[in-house]
């Protein structure tokens, strides 16, 4: 079986990427891997490019992931780390029906307030996407499925998954796949992130006609209750969290209604880890 992956990363996230391939590389002599960013990896068997110019996550897996036409593709960001297990596990998740498998993004212990909101949101992601499969920072899937994408998509798992979606083939969340993930500790890179997220899951809508279960209040409200079930002492953390995240909605959708696409992540430095 051929394998494809692709590693886009920031400055500040070179250690996150030597721990991905590290994790990668040993298990499958049939694998491609790529890693693009500021600087070279120097590891046997990977491809690296050094962008000198950002050009956005979506350009080189338009350029490089979605030109194979059978196998695998395998997209991870390079501000998480998966688990050593992570290739195998996928792997043996995709039967023929099956065209893209999600993981679960498990964040560090959140510090301060803003990490706590982050923290929540993740669950909230986890709880809803059992409802909905959803897209996070590490996804596998079919080649030769992903026919429309362009070089200024905003979400790129999140337009995957619409390509998927439409094509039939099942999108699987194993909660057990996991990737871990460093939070944002300032309200200003919290906000930017769910503005942005707010943003390309409108794109999304607008352009595949498919609605990711982030906009689909009644399962988020079924997965609210789902989480302070379990864990009520979560209940005074959601008034702000809601607050918040009203407020990037209600901006990322003036700034879709106005055509401005932050496609280009907008580097959160203590987001890195």
């Amino acid at each position: 079986m051929r394998i494809k992956v692709l590693i886009p990363f920031l400055k500040d996230e070179k250690e996150n990427v030597i721990h991905n391939l590290k994790n990668l590389i040993p298990f499958s002599q049939n694998m491609k891997v790529y890693v693009v960013g500021p600087e070279k990896i120097k590891m046997k068997r990977v491809i690296s490019i050094v962008e000198k110019k950002r050009k956005g996550k979506s350009y080189w897996i338009k350029k490089i992931l979605l030109k194979e036409k059978e196998g695998i593709l395998i997209l991870i960001s390079g501000d998480v780390k998966v688990e050593k297990n992570f290739l195998q596990r996928s792997l043996s998740l995709m039967k023929k029906d099956v065209g893209m498998i999600c993981c679960r993004i498990t964040p560090e212990n959140p510090k301060n307030f803003v990490e706590k909101l982050g923290f929540l949101i993740w669950k909230v992601h986890n709880e809803v996407s059992k409802l909905q499969p959803k897209g996070g920072e590490a996804i596998v899937f079919r080649a030769g499925i992903v026919d429309r994408f362009h070089e200024k998509v905003v979400t790129d798992e999140a337009y995957i998954e619409a390509n998927i979606a439409r094509s039939g083939l099942k999108i699987i969340y194993q909660e057990k796949l996991l990737a871990k993930n460093k939070l944002a500790s300032h309200i200003s890179e919290f906000f930017s992130q769910r503005v942005r997220y707010h943003v390309g899951h409108l794109q999304t809508l607008k352009e595949m006609k498919y609605k990711v279960v982030s906009l689909k209040y009644f399962l988020l409200l079924k997965a609210v209750v789902n989480i302070l079930k379990k864990n009520p002492h979560f209940l005074p953390l959601f008034f702000p969290l809601v607050f918040f995240e009203t407020l990037a909605r209600l901006y990322g959708r003036i700034l879709f209604s106005l055509n401005i696409l932050p496609y280009k992540w907008k580097i959160a430095r203590s987001a890195r880890g």
